[in-house]
């Protein structure tokens, strides 16, 4: 009997390992695979159809994964009764690090770009107002 497909952005593997990537994985994996893609194709040397697949498959999971970032983020009300996200500033004044620090670690805080400003999650803050 043939393994099932789904046709969900992923990748159909009829043998050999199985890789599962989540969140920063897939975008960091995309990113590997499209310099690889590009040297390949600058060396004069054409993808093969497999090669395509798992670059269309890397894209589709990334931007399926970004917009779902947005969309969960798009609406971020302060004013709902939930606790306030943390700013930069914020945060780069209680883990005692610069502004620009933060921001360029921001994804390992788990920060989100709105409105052109970084923010991070408010369960980094403890009940006394600490970071944890």
């Amino acid at each position: 009997m043939p393994p099932s497909r789904s046709t969900q952005n992923c990748l159909t593997v009829l043998h050999g390992p199985v890789v599962i990537l989540t969140g920063a994985q897939i975008a960091v994996a995309h990113r590997l695979v499209l310099a690889g893609s590009r040297y390949l194709q600058g060396a004069g040397m054409p993808l093969r159809s497999a090669e395509r697949a798992v670059v269309s498959e890397l894209q589709s999971a990334t931007s399926d994964m970004r917009a779902q970032h947005q969309r969960h983020h798009r609406h971020l009300d302060p004013t709902t009764g939930q606790e306030s996200p943390l700013t930069a500033d914020e945060l780069a004044q209680q883990r005692g690090l610069s502004v620009r620090t933060i921001q360029r670690q921001a994804k390992l805080y788990g920060g989100w770009k709105h409105k052109g400003r970084w923010l991070f999650p408010a369960d980094l803050r403890d009940t006394e107002g600490n970071l944890l």
